[in-house]
């Protein structure tokens, strides 16, 4: 960008100088004239208080409340233009000013992606929903790994990983359970049928495209689970035709393979036709050692049945036809692991094995309303075996869920409005031996929902907005309807933003909080309430504190109250006998980052914090909820040279209650450093590419959770070829 605004005022200054020696008459009596439109590349919606630059040039423009600009007195030629407004990506478009005529442009402005800092971005018709976006080069840059890799790198969101690569991890996102937050990947939800949560390491980055983590209640939207956060997955799509193939190998016996083809129409003569298909394989014998803690003994030992083995395969294809659009995906998962269990009582035969299958078709058609109707379904099974476990009699569990879902939404924008309703069903089917008999046999959900928003400009360089959003749901685990609001507003200036928020959700009991099968020193509770967040408050701002050619300094702040009714949480009674209740708990927090970019030397700083306050609001326990760390940070210093890019990266998590209602036992806070490294060079035509990362590059000795310790010191080498960049 620097580069393009010196060409284009170098040519400029020219252009003066020749024009005061030789004065051209004709450019001077009819100077070219650009019209345009500035709108949300997501919801068509226009975009007010937009600035419009000619680079290089004294003209600029600000939108109006229907996005409409118009520049005069431009030279005639090539006018590159610069589109930026507060909570998007600015946008660069080249447009051609002829002499006596009115020429046209239109820009669509996505919403500003950032890599970790916590950015928030504008996504949706609700213009203020707080999100954080990874786009796929940050994902490439991970290398061989996960979504639980991946997510540890947002501000508020908590990866417990129970070992090393491959094993289980979980989310909680501002301190929220695992069954809080809702994983919709290409709009299919992957929570576990049983447990309501997700297992973040059987999503492979291979099949992923972009992740938008969207924090806080987002119930008014996206309904049941949605009580912390939403985790929004887009597949690799038809529209992206490159094929590529990667290797890697590391520690502990880590091997991975990868493949994507796609290719497609360049619908020159009628419609345009993609798709691409992918497929990935990883193994890792998982072996690796750890120290023992004082309290169990001291010295090291070898974490063994820690191996692990992942095959995904993913399709897509894409028509495109006028204004109308067909979609179509599918995925398949097939995960076989050892479960080592705790080291206080290893499990050396306990094995999980997992499947999954799912799909989804989708048409729109963008003409007038937008138009959208969805079709998905999937299945589900999980089996736990253990023939010879150390304690009990041996064991094989299976669960098998079946679910389909369909939904209809439809989207217009009319000057400042943009509105969007839809209505949404989702059925599951759920036969489970872990489950008591008699235990419901499916669930059905039925959910509706509307939300409009209102943008202006306010002053010269200025705009506001303010949105609302309303869901009605009706679900099987509950006694009747459940209704949940959200309003919003931001207002933005040219180099800052501010938001506020309110809304309120919920999230449903799982069958295996109400339904697992009474064993020893285990009893579920049928008579679970929903858990529920009323009228969660949320704050924040983005500023742009620094901007010039060479330096750019951003920053943000969330501050949140998001009081949770009736939390779900397992606790042992007097005979040690475990057994989920309902606790009404207090969540208080905030989040903030600084971004630091040096254009010269390609380099980038980003520092995120966030504290996370969740404590019992009952008489007889209070503190901190166990296992939801209070503090986490992340660092990351990024730069690239030519055709080398480097990163070193950090993340804190703060001590961690183990015992509920006390300080006893508390594990202590720790740091994990990853160095990655890339270059990228080019051999006969191809773009060939390799990596290096070294992981937990200091050896530190930490566990997430007591008796699963982290492993130390890691390595992996990966090399990609892609034939047609």
């Amino acid at each position: 960008m620097a580069a393009a605004r010196r060409k284009v005022a170098h040519a400029t200054r020219l252009g003066l100088v020749l024009g005061a020696l030789f004065p051209p008459a004709i450019a001077a009596q009819h100077p070219p004239v650009l019209e345009g439109q500035v709108l949300d590349r997501m919801s068509g919606a226009p975009v007010p208080g937009a600035r419009v630059t000619a680079l290089g040039a004294a003209h600029g423009a600000v939108t109006d409340a229907r996005g409409a600009f118009t520049l005069r007195g431009l030279d005639p030629g090539t006018v590159i233009l610069e589109v930026r407004a507060p909570g998007y990506r600015s946008l660069t478009l080249t447009v051609e000013a002829r002499n006596g005529q009115v020429s046209s442009a239109r820009a669509e402005l996505s919403p500003a992606p950032v890599q970790v800092a916590g950015l928030r971005v504008e996504a949706g018709p609700d213009g203020t929903t707080d999100a954080v976006v990874l786009e796929r080069a940050e994902l490439d840059a991970l290398g061989s790994a996960d979504l639980a890799v991946a997510l540890q790198q947002v501000p508020g969101v908590v990866v417990t990983r129970r070992g090393g690569p491959g094993s289980p991890a979980s989310l909680s996102i501002r301190g929220g359970s695992g069954d809080q937050a809702l994983v919709l990947f290409d709009g299919v939800p992957v929570n576990a049928p049983l447990t309501g949560g997700v297992d973040l390491s059987t999503i492979s980055l291979d099949a992923v495209e972009r992740i938008t983590v969207l924090t806080g209640v987002q119930s008014a939207r996206f309904g049941p689970r949605a009580l912390s956060g939403v985790v929004l997955i887009d597949g690799r799509g038809a529209g992206g035709g490159e094929t590529r193939a990667a290797a890697s190998t590391g520690s502990w016996g880590s091997q991975r393979v990868a493949l994507g083809l796609g290719g497609g129409t360049d619908g020159a003569s009628g419609p345009r036709v993609s798709g691409r298909i992918s497929g990935a394989w990883r193994r890792t014998d998982g072996n690796f050692g750890y120290a023992v803690p004082d309290v169990r003994g001291g010295g090291a030992a070898i974490r063994l049945n820690a191996d692990a083995r992942t095959v995904t395969a993913s399709g897509s294809g894409r028509l495109l036809a006028g204004d109308a659009e067909v979609r179509v995906l599918g995925d398949l998962l097939d995960v076989d692991r050892g479960m080592p269990g705790p080291v206080t009582s290893p499990t050396p035969t306990a094995r999980q094995v997992q499947r999954r299958v799912m799909g989804t078709a989708a048409a729109t058609v963008t003409a007038g309303p937008r138009w959208s109707v969805s079709l998905d379904g999937q299945r589900q099974e999980v089996r736990f075996a253990d023939p010879a476990p150390p304690a009990g009699s041996p064991y094989a569990e299976t669960t098998v869920a079946r679910g389909a879902g369909s939904a209809v939404t439809v989207s217009d924008s009319a000057g400042v409005l943009a509105v969007e309703g839809g209505i949404e069903g989702r059925l599951l089917d759920i036969s489970s031996s872990t489950l008591v008999e008699g235990a419901p046999a499916d669930q059905r959900s039925l959910g509706a929902w509307f939300a409009a928003t209102g943008r202006t400009g306010v002053g010269e360089g200025w705009s506001a907005s303010v949105s609302g959003a309303l869901r009605v749901d009706g679900h099987t685990a509950l006694s009747g309807a459940e209704l949940s609001p959200r309003l919003a507003a931001s207002l933005s200036g040219d180099r800052w933003t501010l938001r506020a928020s309110v809304g309120s959700g919920f999230s449903p009991p799982s069958p295996a909080d109400q339904y697992f099968q009474e064993g020893v020193l285990v009893r579920p509770n049928p008579a679970l309430e929903p858990e529920r967040v009323k009228g969660e408050v949320v704050l924040g701002a983005d500023l742009e504190l620094l901007t010039t050619r060479s330096l750019s300094i951003d920053g943000t702040l969330d501050l949140y109250r998001a009081d949770v009714e009736d939390m779900i949480l397992w606790f042992p009674d007097h005979r040690f006998v475990w057994s989920p209740d309902n606790f009404d708990v207090r969540r208080r927090g905030w989040e903030a980052g600084v971004d630091l970019a040096v254009a010269p030397a390609r380099s980038r700083l980003r520092i995120a914090a966030a504290r996370s306050s969740v404590e019992y609001a009952t008489g007889f326990l209070t503190g901190q909820v166990a296992y939801r760390p209070e503090w986490t940070a992340n660092v990351s210093l990024a730069s690239s040279l030519s055709s080398w890019s480097g990163e070193l990266s950090g993340r804190y998590v703060g001590t961690r209650r183990t015992v509920p209602g006390s300080a006893l036992n508390a594990l202590g806070p720790y740091w994990l450093w990853d160095i990655r490294t890339g270059l990228l060079w080019r051999l006969a035509g191809w773009a060939m590419e390799g990596r290096l990362s070294v992981l937990n590059v200091l050896g530190a000795e930490a566990a997430m959770i007591p008796d699963y310790p982290l492993p130390g010191r890691a390595w992996g080498l990966e090399l990609s070829i892609n034939p047609n960049p």
